[in-house]
């Protein structure tokens, strides 16, 4: 069971990666561009703001942060991608390694978010 699990989520890591460097670097030679914006990562960014106007805040509350992931594909098959791997790591070494997903995301959301904004350099 276990060796099964484990295979399947190998199987999901490699599809969302593919998914993901597809739509960044090639979606326009893809079988994703007739799918509509959520796919179109040209386009897809705009769905976490309202109208797609960032200036008039988030389309749903945390959807620039935490919800990230409901607004467009590449990040719905990011967020897949690494609890996948986080699981695998996991099962193959500790079932609490679950707690280290919840640290890199928080740590990713605050390094991302706020730590690496130019805001800072000129505090």
């Amino acid at each position: 069971m276990e060796i099964a699990l484990i295979t399947t989520l190998t199987i999901i890591i490699a599809t969302t990666k593919a998914i993901q460097d597809k739509l960044q670097f090639h979606f326009d030679n893809s079988i994703f561009k007739d799918l509509g914006t959520w796919w179109n990562p040209q386009e897809s960014w705009k769905n976490k703001w309202k109208n797609g106007n960032k200036e008039e805040g988030e389309k749903f509350f945390l959807s620039s942060t935490l919800l990230v992931s409901l607004t467009d594909a590449w990040h719905f098959f990011g967020l897949i991608r690494n609890f996948s791997i986080f699981v695998v790591i996991g099962i193959l070494i500790n079932p609490l390694y679950i707690l280290y997903y919840i640290l890199f995301f928080a740590l990713f959301h605050i390094l991302f978010t706020y730590l690496f904004e130019t805001k800072w350099l000129s505090a």
